[in-house]
């Protein structure tokens, strides 16, 4: 376990997250007294499949142009 007070822990950021990275416990004190704890993030798989599910895919209905403005009858009943 790495013990640093607050105002030491500016200067040797780049130190104390590679040890916290490396799986180093990292404390934090301010005035002696533990206060903070500095954890690492675990890191993103990149071999997650990304590919967008087609199943989420919105179905448009026949004629529908996203451009044209709604007409009064085809708002929802609660927004008129």
């Amino acid at each position: 376990m790495i013990l640093t007070e607050i105002n030491d822990a500016g200067t040797r950021l780049p130190e104390l997250v590679r040890a916290a990275e490396n799986g180093e416990d990292i404390v934090l004190a301010r005035n002696g007294t533990p206060s903070v704890r500095l954890v690492a993030i675990p890191s993103f798989s990149s071999s997650r499949d990304l590919t967008p599910d087609p199943t989420l895919r919105p179905v448009l209905a026949a004629g529908y142009d996203p451009a044209e403005p709604l007409s009064m009858e085809e708002w929802p009943s609660c927004l008129q």
